[in-house]
């Protein structure tokens, strides 16, 4: 669930991008991700790696409301995971 201040912002982004604002409720995938990054932020090491483990195999049929959301919970783990791989050195994909 989006706080309200990560709505506003992601309706507004929604209704810049594409002139309309036909379906307020739609999360937007920025606002989205942004706030699951916060949110991983505080998860242990282990918690990511097995959540991510976990939306990355299917396994998370009641975690997200759509594909969005599960799209955006990914890329915002994914993002985590290569952030704290950095200061070790490694460098995922390269």
């Amino acid at each position: 669930m989006l706080c309200e201040g990560c709505r506003r912002e992601g309706e507004a982004l929604a209704a810049a991008e594409d002139g309309s604002d036909d379906d307020p409720d739609r999360p937007n995938p920025s606002a989205l991700r942004a706030q699951y990054a916060r949110e991983l932020e505080r998860w242990t090491d282990d918690f990511l790696i097995t959540g991510t483990a976990i939306v990355d195999e299917g396994r998370d049929s009641n975690w997200f409301r759509n594909d969005a959301e599960r799209e955006a919970w990914m890329a915002a783990a994914t993002d985590e995971i290569r952030r704290r791989l950095e200061p070790a050195g490694c460098r995922p994909g390269a």
